[in-house]
């Protein structure tokens, strides 16, 4: 069985393979097995991680981060003062 496991952090996600008895984290383009956990629309495109944090000074209306939390803090459920 294949398990595929997803780390959705505020600051970093990975992403790891769980398949005969041994775990492995799936590493990105530039050999990192940790993404910053941004998102950026530049240009009629998307980045992801690296570039999308490296922009995010200069392009800040355009860029994503935090999206767990929004998501936790909108879907859970919980009491709110």
């Amino acid at each position: 069985m294949t398990v595929i496991g997803l780390d959705l952090g505020n600051t970093d996600s990975r992403v790891g393979v769980y398949e005969n008895q041994t775990f492995l984290l799936i590493a990105d383009d530039n050999g990192y097995n940790s993404t910053p956990s941004h998102v950026a629309y530049k240009n009629g495109g998307f980045l992801v991680g690296y570039p999308a944090l490296a922009q995010a000074s200069y392009n800040p209306k355009g860029t994503f981060y935090n999206v767990r939390w929004v998501l936790d803090y909108l879907l859970l459920p919980r009491y709110r003062y």
